[in-house]
């Protein structure tokens, strides 16, 4: 997998092997990237789910000053580390190992916050159970509420494009939907 644009383009990025990992393909990241233009540029990222980080890593290429990729897979995270020395964003990225639903209560999290986007991929399977769907939306409530987030961020959402409605999650403005493939990537401001 490469990076698509910015300052790092065409470099190569290494995903976990036999993970259940399903990172964006370059062009997808190019139509994501395209849609969201300048916000890049100078933003703090937060990278919620990152497993790769091909999201977080592609925004750094892009302008973004620092993000932070939150991901608890050890695997994982291990070859994140491994991508973010490769492409030498050392110095621009933190990375918390963590559920990402539990970010309230993590430190570096906090301490670089607030943040003007946020990508948010989490594992399918996740929101195809009740359960954790309705975790899901109690998470992004509490996120819509909180101070991790400016009072302008943007959300970017990526999920299977029938196992959520995004207009039901409360406290979030559905400003962009855009399926691609099977995923459906929906870009969210509060309301």
């Amino acid at each position: 997998m490469k990076i698509s644009g910015g300052t790092a383009k065409g470099r190569t990025i290494g995903v976990p092997k036999g993970l259940d990992t399903r990172p964006p393909l370059s062009r997808t990241r190019q139509m994501l990237f395209s849609i969201l233009g300048e916000k890049i540029e100078g933003a703090t990222v937060l990278d919620l789910f990152s497993g790769c980080g091909s999201l977080g890593l592609e925004a750094l290429s892009r302008g973004a000053v620092r993000v932070v990729f939150v991901e608890k897979n050890i695997r994982a995270v291990e070859t994140l580390r491994r991508n973010v020395e490769t492409l030498e964003f050392t110095a621009r990225t933190f990375l918390a190992r963590h559920n990402a639903l539990g970010i309230f209560n993590c430190k570096p999290v906090e301490e670089y916050a607030p943040y003007d986007l946020a990508f948010i991929d989490p594992p399918y399977p996740l929101l195809r159970e009740p359960q954790g769907l309705r975790r899901f939306e109690s998470f992004m409530h509490r996120l819509s509420l909180g101070a991790l987030l400016c009072s302008d961020a943007i959300v970017v959402f990526r999920h299977e494009a029938r196992a959520v409605e995004p207009e039901s999650l409360e406290g979030w403005e559905v400003l962009r939907v855009r399926p691609f493939g099977k995923a459906q990537w929906t870009i969210l401001g509060r309301r």
